[in-house]
């Protein structure tokens, strides 16, 4: 993480037992859930994360991001044209679902001309800078 100090990450006796603890117990809770579904521990964590890829990407959205891209939107809306603009909001929300049941696999752009695409790469920059805001 980029928001904490070297002395924050050092990994001390107390803490590897931590995380060992947690490691168990997680596997614990995954194993149970397995059991109930009837299907194996490997098939359960492979769901997991197939579901974690969706939640966790990299590209997801924080308050920083948000507020540049806003910001970007207000200045461009005139320029854009009322239909485009919504267009190109609409994509870029669509593409932060965060809910693996409800998320399409990939977010189409056809709709958006070529400055709506843009865009959508510009914001796309714009979230990947500042993933590590608040």
């Amino acid at each position: 993480s980029l928001y904490v100090d070297r002395q924050s990450l050092k990994r001390t006796p107390y803490r590897k037992r931590q995380i060992k603890s947690l490691q168990d117990n997680y596997l614990k809770m995954v194993s149970h859930v397995a059991k109930k579904q009837g299907v194996l521990v490997e098939k359960k964590l492979a769901q997991m994360a197939l579901r974690t890829a969706i939640i966790n990407r990299f590209e997801r959205i924080t308050g920083d991001s948000i507020c540049f891209i806003g910001e970007k939107l207000s200045k461009i809306y005139k320029k854009l044209g009322k239909d485009q603009f919504h267009k190109v909001v609409h994509t870029f929300l669509e593409q932060q679902v965060l809910n693996p049941e409800t998320r399409k696999k990939a977010i189409p752009t056809k709709n958006l001309d070529k400055n709506g695409k843009k865009l959508i790469e510009e914001f796309e920059s714009i979230l990947k800078s500042y993933r590590d805001g608040i």
